[in-house]
Protein backbone atom coordinates (compact mmCIF):
# COMPACT_ATOMS: atom_id res chain seq x y z
CA UNK A 1 0.00 0.00 0.00
CA UNK A 2 1.38 3.03 -0.96
CA UNK A 3 1.48 6.15 1.58
CA UNK A 4 0.57 9.23 -0.63
CA UNK A 5 -0.08 11.22 2.89
CA UNK A 6 3.56 10.95 2.92
CA UNK A 7 4.36 12.56 0.53
CA UNK A 8 5.59 16.49 0.28
CA UNK A 9 3.74 18.80 -1.67
CA UNK A 10 6.78 18.64 -4.01
CA UNK A 11 6.65 15.02 -4.62
CA UNK A 12 3.02 15.06 -5.43
CA UNK A 13 3.49 17.86 -8.01
CA UNK A 14 6.23 15.51 -9.46
CA UNK A 15 3.09 12.51 -9.83
CA UNK A 16 1.53 15.43 -11.28
CA UNK A 17 3.71 16.28 -14.25
CA UNK A 18 4.35 12.87 -14.81
CA UNK A 19 0.60 12.49 -15.32
CA UNK A 20 0.95 15.16 -17.82
CA UNK A 21 4.26 13.68 -19.67
CA UNK A 22 2.62 10.25 -19.75
CA UNK A 23 -0.88 12.40 -21.57
CA UNK A 24 2.33 14.45 -23.87
CA UNK A 25 3.38 11.29 -25.08
CA UNK A 26 -0.10 9.32 -25.78
CA UNK A 27 0.29 6.54 -23.05
CA UNK A 28 -2.39 5.98 -20.96
CA UNK A 29 -0.34 5.02 -17.83
CA UNK A 30 2.06 6.51 -15.62
CA UNK A 31 5.74 4.76 -15.90
CA UNK A 32 8.99 5.52 -14.39
CA UNK A 33 10.35 7.19 -17.26
CA UNK A 34 7.36 9.39 -16.90
CA UNK A 35 7.81 10.01 -12.95
CA UNK A 36 11.71 10.64 -14.05
CA UNK A 37 10.08 13.55 -16.55
CA UNK A 38 8.12 14.80 -14.12
CA UNK A 39 11.20 14.87 -11.10
CA UNK A 40 13.06 17.11 -14.34
CA UNK A 41 10.45 19.40 -14.90
CA UNK A 42 9.78 19.90 -11.10
CA UNK A 43 12.81 22.87 -11.61
CA UNK A 44 12.87 23.86 -8.10
CA UNK A 45 12.89 20.85 -6.12
CA UNK A 46 15.63 19.14 -5.18
CA UNK A 47 16.27 15.81 -7.79
CA UNK A 48 15.51 17.86 -10.20
CA UNK A 49 18.76 20.04 -9.09
CA UNK A 50 20.63 16.81 -8.68
CA UNK A 51 19.61 16.14 -12.17
CA UNK A 52 20.57 19.30 -13.63
CA UNK A 53 24.08 19.04 -12.09
CA UNK A 54 24.62 15.56 -13.88
CA UNK A 55 23.74 17.22 -17.30
CA UNK A 56 20.04 15.97 -17.87
CA UNK A 57 18.13 18.32 -20.16
CA UNK A 58 14.17 17.74 -20.49
CA UNK A 59 13.79 17.80 -24.35
CA UNK A 60 16.84 15.12 -24.49
CA UNK A 61 15.15 12.91 -22.25
CA UNK A 62 11.97 12.96 -23.47
CA UNK A 63 13.49 12.36 -26.70
CA UNK A 64 15.15 9.42 -25.65
CA UNK A 65 11.47 8.27 -23.82
CA UNK A 66 10.20 8.16 -27.26
CA UNK A 67 12.94 5.79 -28.23
CA UNK A 68 12.63 2.97 -26.11
CA UNK A 69 8.70 3.60 -25.55
CA UNK A 70 6.18 3.79 -27.95
CA UNK A 71 4.07 6.77 -28.21
CA UNK A 72 0.62 5.96 -27.66
CA UNK A 73 -3.39 7.42 -29.15
CA UNK A 74 -4.31 8.30 -25.64
CA UNK A 75 -5.57 11.97 -25.38
CA UNK A 76 -8.11 12.32 -22.82
CA UNK A 77 -7.49 14.63 -20.54
CA UNK A 78 -8.99 13.78 -17.69
CA UNK A 79 -9.33 10.97 -14.47
CA UNK A 80 -6.21 9.41 -13.08
CA UNK A 81 -3.99 7.59 -15.25
CA UNK A 82 -2.65 4.09 -13.27
CA UNK A 83 0.59 3.59 -12.77
CA UNK A 84 2.17 0.52 -14.25
CA UNK A 85 3.65 -2.02 -11.81
CA UNK A 86 7.87 -0.92 -11.95
CA UNK A 87 6.10 2.78 -11.47
CA UNK A 88 4.35 1.40 -8.05
CA UNK A 89 7.64 -0.10 -7.40
CA UNK A 90 9.35 2.76 -7.47
CA UNK A 91 7.01 4.80 -5.36
CA UNK A 92 7.75 1.40 -2.73
CA UNK A 93 11.29 1.96 -3.07
CA UNK A 94 11.06 5.83 -2.39
CA UNK A 95 9.16 4.98 0.87
CA UNK A 96 11.78 2.26 1.90
CA UNK A 97 14.27 4.94 1.39
CA UNK A 98 12.64 7.32 3.06
CA UNK A 99 12.34 5.18 6.16
CA UNK A 100 16.11 4.11 6.00
CA UNK A 101 16.86 7.16 6.44
CA UNK A 102 15.03 7.40 9.09
CA UNK A 103 12.72 10.21 7.55
CA UNK A 104 8.89 10.74 8.48
CA UNK A 105 7.96 12.13 4.68
CA UNK A 106 8.78 11.34 1.17
CA UNK A 107 10.20 13.85 -0.94
CA UNK A 108 11.38 14.31 -4.79
CA UNK A 109 15.31 13.07 -3.37
CA UNK A 110 13.48 9.64 -2.22
CA UNK A 111 11.26 9.17 -5.32
CA UNK A 112 15.02 9.77 -7.35
CA UNK A 113 16.53 6.94 -4.96
CA UNK A 114 13.20 4.95 -5.93
CA UNK A 115 14.02 4.82 -9.67
CA UNK A 116 18.14 4.78 -9.37
CA UNK A 117 17.58 1.28 -6.56
CA UNK A 118 15.75 -0.20 -9.42
CA UNK A 119 18.42 0.14 -12.06
CA UNK A 120 16.22 -2.07 -14.76
CA UNK A 121 13.33 0.61 -15.15
CA UNK A 122 12.86 2.59 -18.19
CA UNK A 123 14.06 5.32 -16.24
CA UNK A 124 17.76 4.19 -15.84
CA UNK A 125 17.63 3.19 -19.51
CA UNK A 126 16.29 6.79 -20.59
CA UNK A 127 19.60 8.10 -18.19
CA UNK A 128 22.13 5.23 -20.06
CA UNK A 129 20.55 6.74 -23.40
CA UNK A 130 21.77 10.27 -22.43
CA UNK A 131 24.96 8.66 -21.32
CA UNK A 132 24.60 10.15 -17.70
CA UNK A 133 26.54 8.42 -15.22
CA UNK A 134 23.54 7.78 -12.51
CA UNK A 135 25.21 6.42 -9.95
CA UNK A 136 26.39 9.88 -9.41
CA UNK A 137 23.26 11.26 -8.94
CA UNK A 138 22.41 8.89 -6.11
CA UNK A 139 25.56 9.84 -4.28
CA UNK A 140 24.82 13.34 -4.08
CA UNK A 141 21.02 12.37 -3.27
CA UNK A 142 22.56 11.02 -0.18
CA UNK A 143 25.26 13.74 -0.18
CA UNK A 144 22.51 16.13 0.43
CA UNK A 145 21.12 14.26 3.99
CA UNK A 146 24.39 13.59 5.01
CA UNK A 147 24.77 10.06 4.81
CA UNK A 148 27.15 7.69 3.22
CA UNK A 149 25.45 4.97 0.88
CA UNK A 150 27.01 2.39 3.17
CA UNK A 151 25.35 3.89 6.32
CA UNK A 152 22.21 2.20 4.96
CA UNK A 153 22.31 -0.61 2.43
CA UNK A 154 25.62 -2.62 1.48
CA UNK A 155 26.95 -0.85 -1.85
CA UNK A 156 26.81 -3.05 -5.00
CA UNK A 157 30.01 -4.43 -6.71
CA UNK A 158 29.05 -2.23 -9.59
CA UNK A 159 29.25 1.03 -7.48
CA UNK A 160 32.92 -0.32 -5.88
CA UNK A 161 34.57 -2.50 -8.85
CA UNK A 162 38.09 -3.84 -8.66
CA UNK A 163 40.59 -1.39 -10.20
CA UNK A 164 40.70 -2.21 -13.98
CA UNK A 165 43.85 -3.97 -14.27
CA UNK A 166 43.63 -5.81 -11.72
CA UNK A 167 40.34 -7.33 -13.57
CA UNK A 168 42.74 -7.74 -16.71
CA UNK A 169 45.33 -9.76 -14.72
CA UNK A 170 42.94 -11.98 -13.05
CA UNK A 171 41.35 -12.55 -17.17
CA UNK A 172 44.50 -13.52 -18.35
CA UNK A 173 45.75 -16.24 -15.28
CA UNK A 174 42.14 -17.73 -15.64
CA UNK A 175 42.89 -18.65 -19.07
CA UNK A 176 46.29 -19.52 -18.74
CA UNK A 177 47.70 -16.46 -21.24
CA UNK A 178 51.29 -15.13 -20.24
CA UNK A 179 50.50 -11.47 -22.43
CA UNK A 180 48.03 -9.11 -21.53
CA UNK A 181 46.13 -8.93 -24.57
CA UNK A 182 42.96 -6.14 -25.75
CA UNK A 183 40.78 -9.42 -24.83
CA UNK A 184 41.15 -9.72 -21.51
CA UNK A 185 40.84 -5.63 -21.20
CA UNK A 186 36.97 -5.81 -22.87
CA UNK A 187 36.20 -8.44 -20.60
CA UNK A 188 37.38 -6.55 -17.79
CA UNK A 189 35.59 -3.44 -18.94
CA UNK A 190 32.60 -5.41 -19.05
CA UNK A 191 32.61 -7.05 -15.67
CA UNK A 192 33.83 -3.87 -13.57
CA UNK A 193 30.23 -2.06 -14.96
CA UNK A 194 31.88 1.38 -15.11
CA UNK A 195 31.85 4.25 -17.93
CA UNK A 196 32.61 1.61 -20.85
CA UNK A 197 30.05 -0.45 -19.88
CA UNK A 198 27.16 2.57 -19.27
CA UNK A 199 28.36 3.88 -22.76
CA UNK A 200 27.72 0.60 -24.17
CA UNK A 201 24.10 0.02 -22.82
CA UNK A 202 23.27 3.84 -24.11
CA UNK A 203 23.87 2.04 -27.45
CA UNK A 204 21.38 -0.56 -26.22
CA UNK A 205 23.69 -3.11 -26.08
CA UNK A 206 23.19 -6.42 -24.61
CA UNK A 207 26.36 -6.76 -22.40
CA UNK A 208 25.70 -10.44 -21.52
CA UNK A 209 25.79 -11.47 -25.11
CA UNK A 210 28.60 -9.79 -25.87
CA UNK A 211 30.80 -10.92 -23.05
CA UNK A 212 29.47 -14.82 -24.18
CA UNK A 213 31.00 -13.68 -28.00
CA UNK A 214 33.93 -12.26 -26.83
CA UNK A 215 34.60 -15.92 -24.65
CA UNK A 216 33.98 -17.90 -27.95
CA UNK A 217 36.71 -16.48 -29.50
CA UNK A 218 39.05 -17.26 -26.52
CA UNK A 219 40.84 -20.37 -26.31
CA UNK A 220 42.64 -21.34 -22.54
CA UNK A 221 46.31 -21.67 -22.83
CA UNK A 222 47.86 -25.17 -21.70
CA UNK A 223 50.52 -23.82 -19.18
CA UNK A 224 49.15 -22.20 -15.80
CA UNK A 225 50.65 -18.42 -15.18
CA UNK A 226 52.93 -18.69 -12.47
CA UNK A 227 55.10 -15.23 -12.86
CA UNK A 228 53.45 -12.51 -10.62
CA UNK A 229 53.74 -9.55 -13.31
CA UNK A 230 51.96 -10.64 -17.00
CA UNK A 231 53.50 -8.56 -19.48
CA UNK A 232 51.37 -6.30 -22.34
CA UNK A 233 50.85 -7.40 -25.63
CA UNK A 234 51.74 -5.25 -28.09
CA UNK A 235 48.05 -4.82 -29.46
CA UNK A 236 46.70 -3.80 -25.84
CA UNK A 237 49.89 -1.12 -25.93
CA UNK A 238 48.56 -0.20 -29.07
CA UNK A 239 45.03 0.15 -27.63
CA UNK A 240 46.32 2.12 -24.54
CA UNK A 241 47.93 4.37 -26.90
CA UNK A 242 44.95 5.11 -28.88
CA UNK A 243 43.26 5.97 -25.99
CA UNK A 244 45.70 8.52 -24.41
CA UNK A 245 44.99 10.11 -28.01
CA UNK A 246 41.36 10.24 -26.98
CA UNK A 247 41.93 11.60 -23.50
CA UNK A 248 44.23 14.26 -25.12
CA UNK A 249 41.73 15.61 -27.98
CA UNK A 250 38.60 15.54 -26.24
CA UNK A 251 40.85 17.91 -23.55
CA UNK A 252 40.44 14.97 -20.56
CA UNK A 253 42.57 14.95 -17.47
CA UNK A 254 43.50 11.31 -17.28
CA UNK A 255 42.38 7.99 -19.02
CA UNK A 256 39.31 6.04 -17.90
CA UNK A 257 37.12 3.47 -18.93
CA UNK A 258 35.30 5.41 -21.79
CA UNK A 259 38.71 6.37 -23.47
CA UNK A 260 40.10 2.78 -23.50
CA UNK A 261 36.58 1.61 -25.07
CA UNK A 262 36.83 4.02 -27.75
CA UNK A 263 40.63 2.92 -28.06
CA UNK A 264 39.52 -0.25 -28.52
CA UNK A 265 37.23 0.16 -31.34
CA UNK A 266 40.07 1.71 -32.87
CA UNK A 267 41.34 -1.59 -32.85
CA UNK A 268 42.10 -3.26 -36.38
CA UNK A 269 43.19 -6.55 -35.68
CA UNK A 270 42.16 -9.16 -33.04
CA UNK A 271 38.90 -11.13 -31.86
CA UNK A 272 38.15 -7.95 -28.95
CA UNK A 273 37.98 -5.61 -32.07
CA UNK A 274 36.11 -7.92 -34.22
CA UNK A 275 33.28 -8.35 -31.43
CA UNK A 276 33.39 -4.83 -31.21
CA UNK A 277 33.06 -3.60 -35.08
CA UNK A 278 29.77 -6.09 -34.94
CA UNK A 279 28.00 -3.87 -33.14
CA UNK A 280 28.19 -1.37 -35.96
CA UNK A 281 28.65 1.73 -33.74
CA UNK A 282 29.69 5.08 -34.62
CA UNK A 283 32.63 5.86 -33.33
CA UNK A 284 31.84 9.88 -33.17
CA UNK A 285 28.85 9.27 -31.43
CA UNK A 286 30.13 6.88 -28.74
CA UNK A 287 33.13 9.50 -28.56
CA UNK A 288 30.53 12.36 -28.21
CA UNK A 289 28.92 10.02 -25.24
CA UNK A 290 32.32 9.12 -23.52
CA UNK A 291 33.05 13.44 -23.29
CA UNK A 292 29.55 13.80 -22.31
CA UNK A 293 29.55 10.98 -19.43
CA UNK A 294 33.40 12.29 -18.61
CA UNK A 295 31.50 16.21 -18.02
CA UNK A 296 28.51 14.88 -16.24
CA UNK A 297 31.34 13.23 -13.48
CA UNK A 298 33.28 16.50 -13.65
CA UNK A 299 30.31 18.10 -12.79
CA UNK A 300 29.33 15.93 -9.24
CA UNK A 301 32.94 16.28 -8.50
CA UNK A 302 32.41 20.13 -8.55
CA UNK A 303 29.05 19.88 -6.94
CA UNK A 304 30.34 17.55 -4.23
CA UNK A 305 33.37 19.95 -3.30
CA UNK A 306 31.79 23.38 -3.18
CA UNK A 307 29.17 20.92 -0.70
CA UNK A 308 31.80 20.30 1.36
CA UNK A 309 33.90 24.06 1.03
CA UNK A 310 30.58 24.93 2.17
CA UNK A 311 30.03 22.94 5.00
CA UNK A 312 33.55 23.93 5.81
CA UNK A 313 32.88 27.07 6.09
CA UNK A 314 30.11 26.80 8.13
CA UNK A 315 31.68 25.00 10.32
CA UNK A 316 34.66 27.74 10.79
CA UNK A 317 32.05 30.38 11.23
CA UNK A 318 30.48 28.35 14.28
CA UNK A 319 33.60 27.63 15.91
CA UNK A 320 34.60 31.58 15.56
CA UNK A 321 31.22 32.13 16.95
CA UNK A 322 31.69 30.38 20.15
CA UNK A 323 34.86 31.01 20.76
CA UNK A 324 33.83 34.99 20.76
CA UNK A 325 30.92 33.48 23.07
CA UNK A 326 33.64 32.17 25.13
CA UNK A 327 35.65 35.21 25.60
CA UNK A 328 32.72 37.37 26.02
CA UNK A 329 31.56 35.85 28.69
CA UNK A 330 35.28 35.22 30.46
CA UNK A 331 35.04 39.49 30.43
CA UNK A 332 31.78 39.39 31.95
CA UNK A 333 32.98 37.30 34.83
CA UNK A 334 35.97 38.65 35.18
CA UNK A 335 34.26 42.10 35.80
CA UNK A 336 31.64 40.83 37.75
CA UNK A 337 34.04 39.49 40.22
CA UNK A 338 36.61 42.60 40.54
CA UNK A 339 33.63 44.78 40.80
CA UNK A 340 32.68 42.49 43.75
CA UNK A 341 35.84 43.08 45.26
CA UNK A 342 36.58 46.19 44.81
Amino acid sequence: MIEFDRFTHRARKVLALARKEALRQGHDFIGSEHILLGLIRGKSCAAAQVLKNLGVQLDEARAAVKRLVKPGNHREDFGQLPFTPVAKRVLEMAAESARSLKHDFIGTEHLLLGILRLEDCVAVRVLEEMAIYWPSAEEMVLNRFGVEEADWIKPSASRDPAPLFSLVREEARRLRHHLLSPEHLLHAMLKRQGAAALVLRSFTVDLGQLEEELGRRLQPGLKEVLEPQIPLAPELRQVLEFAMEEAVSLGHDGVGDGHLLLGLLRLVKGPAGEVLRGLQLDLAEVRKRVDRLASSMSKKKSVLKAVATSVSRTDLNFTLALLYAILVALFIFWLLYYRFHE
